[in-house]
């Protein structure tokens, strides 16, 4: 009876246990792949409208700031012209003026025929007056210039005789008679500052639900004072555009100066009121903005915005973190279930281990290139407990700290390593950390290796040490919180170059 060489076998078996050892490897790593790649992007797009979030919340409060300023103007605006408008001297004069032959509203028909009503001709003297009494209002008011209009667009009185009208007046009156509410114009130069001219419409003294309109107020009310206010800002770009038929321009604020730009061709219309990126409105390179419509006047846009280069970036740095975690955990997680079925295959263990090992070799370099990337960052990362001062950190942190030798660093507060202005707002931060999780962190003034100040964005983040916690389960430690460096000493001052 024949009985085959036992060793014969075992070399096909050998063979093809190897082959079948990598090619279940390789299925399961680019699973994993797949799973992490997965996971990342779905992280990605948390990550990407988590920071689009924040900039829309942080838009929209610049907005509310906007609108609140915007309606500190109104107010003075609105009381002013309804305090005009409402006051009966006025209106009788408007009704009784209305009345008037067309024919005697030009005085040069008085001296034609000397013969006209008396009372007539008494109430055309009383034009004079009138004048003089806007005048003075408009002084005492610090407004430009006030013209009272009749309902057929005639203008019968004028605070500034011999300043000149233009079409744009006579449709504000129209606009403001036929609507029978106040009505806004475009925010124009008027000599050497901005001015917005407000229709108010005049109606009869009588007890009617809906009485007649026998005139119109025109007042122009100086803008520069109130643009400059509604626009100072100093961490994003606001704008404020008018949006008057046939004359959208943008204002803004640049150098701390006022100025005016044409509208950008096709922006008006496409520029909704929601979050999200566009062309800038004045030219210039693309922002992430929130625009909304004011309800008087309903002529002008609030516009707050950023630069979508900054937030792209911010989300593209985010991005690449996320999936070289990934990236390295798909690695590890590969790197075992290899291994393991490796171990499970048998006869090739130790090749494999020793491929495996030289692999893992490969990805703590590549570790080791990401912390060197992450270096670069210049991030100072320091743990800081409760009661035993500073426990772990990087050279960065020693960096930041200035002269003091990286050995002597442990233990040591904030207050033994900073100036006393600094220490005592990083040590309240610390202490608010601990007790108020949701607080983000705090912003310090630092000496810097090169003489001059920087400024530190300190993130503060909650650390628990559980075999200390679980030490001391009847009187619980205070914990620890990791603080992370970061210099935005050049993006402020950019910042305020753009500003």
């Amino acid at each position: 009876m024949y009985t085959p060489d036992p060793d014969l076998p075992a070399k096909p078996h050998h063979f093809m246990s190897k082959r079948l050892g990598i090619s279940i490897s390789l299925v399961l790593f680019v699973l994993v792949l797949l799973l992490s790649y997965a996971l990342c992007s779905l992280q990605v797009d948390r990550s990407t409208q988590a920071i689009l979030a924040d900039k829309n919340r942080f838009l929209l409060s610049k907005i509310d700031t906007m609108q609140i300023r915007l309606q500190d103007w109104r107010r003075t605006m609105l009381e002013q012209t309804n305090t005009l408008a409402l006051s009966e001297s006025v209106r009788l004069f408007a009704a009784d003026m209305a009345a008037l032959p067309s024919d005697l509203l030009d005085k040069s028909s008085r001296t034609a025929d000397p013969g006209s009503n008396s009372d007539q001709l008494s109430l055309l003297d009383q034009r004079e007056y009138m004048q003089q009494l806007l005048a003075d209002i408009a002084y005492q008011n610090n407004l430009d210039r006030i013209r009272m209009f009749l309902p057929d667009g005639r203008k019968i009185v004028d605070s500034a005789s011999d300043a000149a009208d233009n079409h744009d007046d006579d449709l504000l009156v129209r606009q403001a008679i036929t609507s029978r509410t106040l009505s806004f114009g475009a925010i124009h130069k008027h000599d050497d500052h901005f001015a917005l001219q407000a229709g108010a419409p005049l109606f009869e003294i009588s007890g009617k639900d809906r009485p007649r309109v026998v005139g119109c107020l025109l007042l122009c009310f100086p803008m520069d004072a109130a643009l400059t206010t509604i626009l100072q800002d100093k961490e994003s770009q606001l704008r404020l555009v008018d949006l008057f038929p046939d004359r959208s321009s943008v204002f803004l604020m640049r150098e701390d100066a006022l100025q005016q730009l044409p509208l950008r061709a096709g922006v008006a219309g496409a520029h909704s009121l929601d979050f999200k990126k566009r062309p800038a409105m004045a030219g210039g390179d693309d922002v992430y903005s929130l625009a909304f419509i004011s309800s008087l006047p309903n002529t002008l846009m609030l516009v707050a915005s950023l630069p979508a280069a900054d937030i792209d970036r911010e989300i593209f740095h985010k991005s690449m973190q996320i999936y070289a975690v990934g990236l390295l955990t798909s690695l590890g997680i590969g790197l075992l279930l290899a291994f393991g079925v490796s171990c499970l295959v048998g006869r090739a263990h130790r090749a494999s281990a020793a491929y495996f090992k030289a692999l893992y070799t490969v990805i703590r370099d590549q570790k080791q290139v990401l912390d060197s990337v992450n270096d670069s960052m210049r991030l100072g990362l320091v743990l800081f407990s409760a009661t035993d001062g500073v426990r772990i950190f990087n050279p960065e942190f020693a960096k930041i700290c200035g002269g003091i030798p990286q050995d002597e660093l442990a233990g040591k507060s904030p207050r033994d390593l900073f100036p006393q202005e600094a220490a005592d707002k990083l040590q309240a931060g610390i202490e608010r950390k601990i007790k108020e999780p949701s607080f983000d962190g705090v912003e310090l003034a630092l000496p810097g290796t090169d003489g001059k100040e920087h400024l530190y964005r300190v993130s503060l983040y909650v650390f628990l040490d559980r075999q200390e916690q679980d030490a001391a389960k009847e009187a619980p430690l205070p914990g620890s919180v990791v603080a992370i460096f970061k210099d935005i000493t050049r993006f402020r001052r950019q910042a305020q170059k753009a500003q």
